[in-house]
């Protein structure tokens, strides 16, 4: 995908949200091939310390459309656990 090269081949970066502003889940699918896992979660992770991350198996980038009632079932365990 030509577009990922003018999203991430640039030296911007986001600011460390440390503390975050509010409670934030991230949530990463394993098999996600435009932002993958394992070349950008660790980022996620450093750019928001404080968030809950999961990562959800068998569904790629758009995960709403592969398994939309375990993105919404993701999303109420992560209201919940955030109180």
């Amino acid at each position: 995908c030509s577009v990922t090269d003018d999203l991430l081949g640039t030296d911007e970066h986001l600011a460390v949200l440390d503390p975050a502003p509010c409670p934030i889940s991230i949530v990463w699918a394993r098999d996600d091939r435009v932002l993958p896992l394992r070349t950008n979660g660790a980022q996620a992770r450093t750019t928001v310390p404080g968030a809950i991350f999961t990562i959800v198996d068998d569904v790629g980038h758009v995960p709403m459309f592969d398994d939309p009632r375990m993105v919404a079932d993701t999303i109420s365990r992560s209201v919940t656990a955030a109180g």
